[in-house]
């Protein structure tokens, strides 16, 4: 594998809000729902497995996104919609922070398969889940998927919206993201550049995309010389 990423990472240190603190100490309390409760429960289920992400509870937050996904399909008589592949995407997040990209990859290849059912291939959700599904493989050292998943977020997202979008900006970071991860530097110096110039004109002059791509450029830089030296 290259080296790791020049973006930001989360830390899993979240504060948590006195509303998921209430939700957690419910989550023991929890009754079986009726038929007409269970999407309601079905979205408490997955604020209950959120808060749980927070406080890095993965296998806790599992068993809730589980429990989710399996009560909104009971409601909706296993229809798949845009609530299902939110639930499946909730699934591969919580394994992604685990570092089980593989497994991510699958959720979210689920969800990904909904999107184009629901959506089509024309929308943000489409574009949206073309990148995680990009990110998980980029994750586990399958830059060439990677890429063609994010290059196709790339294409939706300026057919939708044009070149000079911020959600265009940050195809083009992904993109750079993933030849860095390569040790593709020229390539990663030109897709972040493309990203940053973007962002110069449709994002205000403290947005956080702006630092990144730019922290992401001197990381990128940096490791050039190393290489070259």
């Amino acid at each position: 594998r290259g080296p790791k990423s020049p973006g930001p990472r989360r830390s899993h240190e979240v504060s948590i809000s006195e509303d998921e603190e209430t939700l957690l100490g419910a989550y023991d309390t929890l009754e079986p729902a009726t038929s007409t409760e269970q999407e309601n429960s079905a979205v408490s289920m997955s604020q209950i497995g959120d808060a749980h992400v927070k406080r890095g509870n993965y296998g806790e937050a599992l068993d809730c996104h589980r429990q989710a996904l399996a009560l909104h399909k009971k409601e909706s008589c296993g229809l798949q919609n845009e609530h299902t592949a939110k639930h499946y995407d909730k699934l591969g997040s919580v394994y992604h922070g685990t570092g089980a990209a593989n497994r991510a990859a699958s959720y979210y290849h689920k969800a990904l398969a909904i999107r184009l059912n629901v959506h089509g291939e024309d929308h943000l959700s489409t574009a949206e889940s073309y990148d995680k599904v990009g990110t998980a493989y980029a994750e586990q050292g399958d830059y060439d998927r990677a890429l063609n998943f994010h290059h196709k977020a790339k294409h939706v997202k300026k057919k939708l919206y044009g070149r000079e979008h911020g959600n265009t900006a940050r195809s083009f970071w992904n993109i750079g993201d993933v030849h860095y991860r390569k040790g593709d530097y020229d390539e990663a110096l030109a897709y972040f550049k493309k990203a940053k110039e973007v962002q110069e004109k449709v994002l205000g002059a403290d947005h956080p995309d702006k630092t990144a791509t730019q922290n992401s450029i001197a990381l990128t830089r940096k490791a050039k010389r190393s290489n070259e030296s």
